[in-house]
């Protein structure tokens, strides 16, 4: 990962990711349309960091999610239907924490970063601010959640979500 991650605007946010065009046309799919990464060496995911009043939002997952080590990590998915990223943004709050958009400030997106593990994942870090403490309901995806201060992200995520999300606190 860069030493710093670019802020990307509304450009970024407003596209359909040019990784999930190019292996939508080489990967199988789901009877739904989704593509399907199951056998795939790599795949594009949303990292969305969630913060409200200087606290990041983390989830600790019911099962562990494929390509961590831990069992705490941010609202995330995969970018798996050709749809704007902002749409998979919002998706994903509402699928996991049931966030609707009356809740945010603001949205930025960051230029995406390549992480290796058992795959290539090309991960599209987007910062989400809340306005205000908003009740976090959990879907079936997590059974804990915490707000945590910046400062102690060590103890619970896996290091190259730390690198992102150390790039992304300087934008506040």
């Amino acid at each position: 990962m860069r030493a710093t991650l670019r802020y990307m605007a509304t450009a970024l946010l407003n596209r359909v990711p040019r990784e999930v065009l190019r292996l939508g046309k080489l990967l199988p799919r789901f009877q739904d349309g989704r593509i399907d990464y199951t056998n795939a060496r790599q795949a594009p995911v949303l990292d969305c960091y969630v913060f409200c009043s200087g606290r990041l939002l983390i989830l600790k997952r019911t099962r562990p999610i494929a390509g961590s080590a831990t069992e705490w990590h941010v609202v995330s998915g995969y970018l798996d239907t050709a749809r704007s990223l902002r749409e998979h943004v919002y998706q994903e709050l509402r699928e996991e924490i049931a966030l609707c958009l009356g809740a945010f400030d603001s949205l930025l997106a960051l230029e995406p970063y390549r992480h290796f593990d058992a795959k290539l994942w090309t991960v599209y870090p987007v910062l989400a601010r809340l306005h205000c403490e908003w009740r976090i309901r959990l879907n079936e995806e997590h059974v804990e959640f915490r707000w945590i201060d910046p400062a102690h992200i060590r103890a619970y995520l896996a290091p190259h979500v730390c690198r992102a999300i150390n790039c992304i606190l300087p934008c506040f």
